[in-house]
């Protein structure tokens, strides 16, 4: 399903000109804004707390029955990132895929996913990112570090064997951005199937803002200038985080899926716009009817079976 294009969000339309350092963010700011900047230090954390609630035993033990191996790669700044890869019952024939999770969401999560990707003929790669699950760290970034993460589960994965020659990556949400991220300076990635991407991280905040009862829309200007600040004062910045300058240019396959458009908790605007904003290479968008932003993936098999199985064969051909 296509659509029209809407016109491209304005990530600073209601704070000024992006703010660089927390000076500049200060200058806009009213006094409420250590209580914004509370909030948004809470937000940074809360995947830590949040995903040790998450239960996974079934499916770690469903993954072990099937032969799943996991393992642990340091990140480039020491933070322990945990990983597991399963198999094909026989020899690969196509590249192995390195999924990356979202936000609050746990590996072991992708059993189900990771189990049609071997069914495909696909060795799976599926890691935590920092501040979630088995990986370290205390604060998620959103793709700012997770993006180099990924590239360092990648490199144990190669030292274990687990994957050679380029490769494909998937990821939903927070990890559909990083996962995009990491592949616009990584040619060795194949292809990119993107779930339910968000075009930039001012406007994820505005989305999660609106699914929030009795948070007025007059608010999110507070609420992104204590971001803003909790994100510097953790050395990285919000309107970094945007894909759609990038998205333009990339020429590798990408597979863009969202959930149903016409209801609240769903990012297509978002996804649209990516789509329309890639101009080269090969390209799909697809929607899930019944699916929300936040039972994407689990909701995806087998709907979008025959598109991965396309997306694996044009990454092959690029």
């Amino acid at each position: 399903m296509q659509r029209s294009q809407p016109d491209p969000p304005d990530a600073h339309a209601d704070t000024g000109d992006p703010p660089v350092s927390v000076q500049d963010v200060r200058a806009q700011a009213g006094p409420a804004h250590p209580a914004a900047v509370l909030l948004g230090r809470s937000i940074l954390r809360f995947s830590r707390l949040a995903t040790r609630l998450v239960r996974t035993g079934e499916e770690r033990g469903n993954l072990k029955a099937a032969g799943a191996e996991w393992f642990d790669v340091a990140a480039d700044d020491g933070v322990r990132l945990s990983a597991f890869a399963l198999s094909p019952s026989s020899a690969p024939t196509r590249p192995t895929v390195v999924v990356v999770p979202g936000w609050l969401e746990r590996k072991e999560q992708y059993a189900e996913a990771a189990s049609r990707l071997t069914g495909a003929g696909h060795r799976v790669v599926v890691m935590d990112l920092r501040a979630h699950g088995g990986s370290g760290g205390e604060v998620c970034t959103f793709s700012a570090t997770e993006r180099h993460d990924l590239e360092a589960v990648a490199r144990g994965a190669r030292a274990r064997g687990l994957l050679e020659g380029d490769y494909l990556t998937l990821g939903t949400s927070t990890g559909a951005v990083t996962a995009l991220r990491h592949a616009f300076d990584h040619p060795e990635v194949a292809g990119v199937a993107a779930f339910g991407p968000f075009l930039n991280l001012a406007d994820a905040v505005r989305f999660f803002r609106g699914l929030t009862p009795g948070a007025p829309k007059r608010c999110e200007p507070w609420l992104l200038r204590g971001v803003r600040e909790a994100a510097l004062r953790r050395d990285f910045c919000v309107d970094d985080i945007d894909l759609g300058e990038r998205m333009a240019c990339y020429g590798r396959p990408v597979l863009f899926v969202a959930s149903y458009p016409d209801q609240p908790a769903s990012l297509a605007d978002q996804v649209q716009v990516l789509f329309d904003r890639k101009a080269d290479g090969w390209k799909r968008w697809v929607t899930l009817d019944d699916a929300t932003h936040f039972d994407l993936t689990a909701k995806a098999w087998p709907a979008v079976a025959d598109h991965v199985r396309a997306w694996s064969d044009a990454a092959g051909e690029a």
